[in-house]
């Protein structure tokens, strides 16, 4: 589960007393009153964030992963050896971006709603390929 540092800290802030306007202007101090209740109503919506406040307010047994399931350091290992083989040819290409998507989304290279503007991407020995 990936949070921002800053979703990180609205969701301990939330938990201290549930008011999602208080805890998004302690974390964003120039937003408040009715800028805050949406801006803390957009993090509360996102999946990530109710899962960590979830496995917060809750941490018994039951939200704990079962023995020898794999940890996040394992699926970040296993997602990368996918995406970057040791010999080219042996990942097909389709399971080769697959794994990409997965790393960026486990990562939150997706989910960038603070960041404006666009996004160049630039492969290496696409010199001269259009962007």
């Amino acid at each position: 589960m990936y949070l921002t540092e800053k979703q990180r800290r609205f969701a301990e802030e939330y938990l201290s007393d549930h008011d999602g306007a208080r805890a998004y202007s302690a974390v964003y101090p120039t937003v408040t009153g009715a800028k805050a209740a949406a801006g803390a109503e957009r993090l509360l919506a996102r999946a990530e964030l109710r899962r960590y406040l979830r496995a917060r307010e809750q941490p018994d047994e039951a939200n704990a992963p079962p023995a020898g399931a794999p940890g996040q350091a394992d699926v970040l290992r296993g997602l990368t050896e996918i995406a970057f083989p040791a010999e080219a040819g042996l990942v097909a290409d389709r399971d080769r971006l697959r794994a990409l998507e997965l790393l960026g989304k486990l990562l939150g290279l997706f989910d960038r709603r603070e960041e404006t503007g666009p996004v160049t991407v630039r492969f290496e020995g696409t010199e001269g390929a259009e962007e």
